[in-house]
């Protein structure tokens, strides 16, 4: 949308090419009032299974989207990934009481 922007970073590509997310975010520094990077764990070993994540990477990246205002969002998956995409633009312009939880007074 309009006011909403988001940025997809594989922590593959990270580690390979990590001052892409620099330029990535600068070119959109202005003109939306949220920002999310979506970033997706994806290290596997060479059988395809999960392998754990240097915690020096993950805290990089949180670094990054805290001190250029960036929301954050770990996904395990593509498909979790989209599924935040959808969310996100399905309540883009509701009302923030649509998604509040309802406390009984």
């Amino acid at each position: 949308g309009s006011e909403t922007c988001a940025l997809f970073l594989s922590v593959r590509y990270h580690q390979m090419k990590p001052k892409y997310i620099y330029g990535r975010m600068e070119q959109v520094v202005r003109g939306y009032s949220l920002r999310v990077l979506l970033c997706l764990i994806d290290t596997q070993n060479a059988e395809g299974i999960k392998s754990t994540v240097d915690p020096k990477i993950l805290l990089d990246i949180h670094k990054i989207a805290i001190f250029n205002s960036w929301t954050l969002v770990i996904c395990w998956s593509p498909e979790e990934a989209a599924r935040y995409l959808e969310t996100y633009q399905t309540y883009e312009h509701k009302r923030a009481d649509v998604i509040q939880e309802k406390v009984e007074g």
